[in-house]
């Protein structure tokens, strides 16, 4: 399994912020207690600057989304996938991989890519630290036809309507944040056998 990543500091920034499993393992969660407690960026860059640490992230990264996919699959029931809504994707690594398995033909991301908020736990409001223009770019470079991805960050427009046959929300709706918060644009775009995949968190209150 191989992605080509963009080489820009905010994509690897914002893909250590999405994606911190790996840090422990590699003895680097302190990079993100600066970020968590005041916005400070400092030690990630510094992280990501090291291209020892980049290669190692990145090798346990790829590691974890090939057993997430194997994951999805379980619910896709061998099923064709025309179109895909991503609720917070963030880069869209997962995406992008789940794409190519299945060579879907239209993508829409959702996502607020950023807020005033640093927070990992589950609360009314989400967090969010991506770039919607830069994921794209990612797709782009990764082989996806740029006329086949749609993008929209809720918190500057409506959610334009999307008909889709799958949506999958990992490590955000449900997880992060209240599901009630897309309830309307998924009750109106589903299509009748659509698979919706989410990340529950157990023990918390949803709506």
């Amino acid at each position: 399994m191989h992605l080509n990543l963009l080489d820009s500091e905010k994509f690897l920034i914002n893909l250590v912020l999405q994606r911190t499993e790996p840090l422990g393992i590699l003895n680097c969660k302190y990079a993100t207690s600066k970020w968590r407690k005041d916005g400070d960026l400092s030690e990630i860059k510094k992280l990501i600057k090291n291209k020892s640490f980049l290669k190692n992230y990145l090798s346990l990264l790829l590691g974890n989304l090939e057993k997430e996919i194997n994951e999805l699959e379980k619910f896709c029931f061998g099923e064709t996938i025309n179109s895909l809504v991503s609720i917070g994707p963030g880069n869209g690594l997962l995406e992008l991989l789940f794409i190519k398995k299945y060579i879907i033909k239209k993508i829409l991301l959702v996502d607020i890519e950023s807020s005033e908020t640093h927070d990992y736990g589950f609360r009314e409001n989400s967090s969010g630290y991506a770039l919607l223009d830069e994921t794209k770019k990612f797709f782009i470079n990764n082989h996806i036809n740029e006329k086949s991805i749609f993008l929209c960050n809720p918190k500057l427009k409506k959610i334009p309507n999307f008909s889709f046959d799958t949506l999958i929300s990992t490590y955000s709706m449900g997880f992060h944040y209240p599901c009630n918060s897309y309830f309307e644009f998924i009750i109106n775009n589903s299509n009748k056998g659509s698979i919706i995949i989410l990340d529950i968190k157990r023990g918390v209150s949803d709506k």
